[in-house]
């Protein structure tokens, strides 16, 4: 007959890849229902369910056999271009789509912003497809018309030139999908509480950083690819001061330096976590 304390391990380790659990799986489930018999638990530790969590992840983060540092980096770079073009494409889009529905005359040039979007749409094609020069060209006219977070993707793709990333595997691979939901989140927030629109969009940015500095435990390379994207608005926000030139010091120093610390904190303990792993 099954226990209840079978059962609960049972769902955990439902969390592992089925080939996993094929072979391995009732093993795991005897040696941790003996370790919970030999402790007189009736219910998992805490620290074990975690352990279990974790160990299930990382399994599905599908990372390359023998892959170097080196190479997780070059696979996060792209990735992380690949983040700037998908937020690129959805933050002009979704403030053209609020406009429209709330008849505000905001985007005096919805025709160039819908090419914009195109041109970025079939950029981050080639880019998943390898031709990360290609795409980089594709960038320029709309990264240089305004939108700054092509010509960082630019950047980071031309780098790559000559170079041949390993393809984003697991959980990686839906990594580019992240910024589609925040430009959304943050306009529809901003509709119900405008008085504190800033702050929510603020919040949620904030909440992204705090998810991909705790994915680090399970897959640095997610946490290397959203501190690149990090780092693509810190530029960005560079630019915008020098171009714009500084009124306030103080303030602009502050504000760079909000901009500046997540980007720090993501790819210091993605490069960090990257080191120690190397060590293994």
């Amino acid at each position: 007959m099954t226990t209840p304390l079978e059962r609960t391990y049972g769902r955990l380790l439902r969390l592992y890849p089925p080939a996993f659990r094929r072979e391995r799986g009732p093993e795991m489930l005897g040696t941790l229902l003996d370790m919970a018999d030999d402790a007189g638990r009736s219910w998992p530790a805490p620290r074990e369910v975690v352990a279990i969590v974790l160990g299930a992840l990382r399994m599905r983060a599908g990372r390359h056999p023998g892959a170097s540092a080196r190479d997780d980096r070059l696979t996060a770079i792209r990735v992380g271009a690949l983040l700037l073009i998908v937020q690129g494409c959805t933050d002009p889009l979704v403030s053209l789509a609020a406009d429209a529905v709330h008849r505000i005359p905001g985007d005096r040039h919805p025709a160039a912003t819908l090419g914009g979007a195109v041109l970025g749409m079939i950029a981050l094609l080639l880019a998943v497809r390898g031709r990360h020069l290609a795409a980089a060209i594709g960038l320029l006219p709309a990264g240089l018309g305004g939108r700054w977070q092509f010509l960082v993707a630019a950047v980071l793709l031309v780098m790559l030139f000559g170079h041949r990333p390993l393809p984003a595997t697991g959980l990686l691979r839906y990594a580019p999908l992240v910024p589609l939901p925040l430009p959304l989140l943050a306009e529809l927030s901003g509709q119900a509480f405008p008085q504190i629109a800033g702050i929510l969009r603020f919040g949620f940015w904030a909440a992204l950083a705090g998810a991909a500095l705790l994915w680090v435990a399970v897959d640095e390379r997610v946490t290397m690819a959203v501190g690149v994207l990090y780092l693509g608005g810190l530029i960005i926000q560079i630019g915008y001061v020098a171009a714009e030139g500084v009124h306030n010091y103080a303030w602009a120093a502050l504000d760079l330096g909000l901009t500046a610390l997540p980007a720090a904190m993501l790819l210091g303990s993605a490069g960090e976590a990257a080191h120690r792993r190397a060590k293994l």
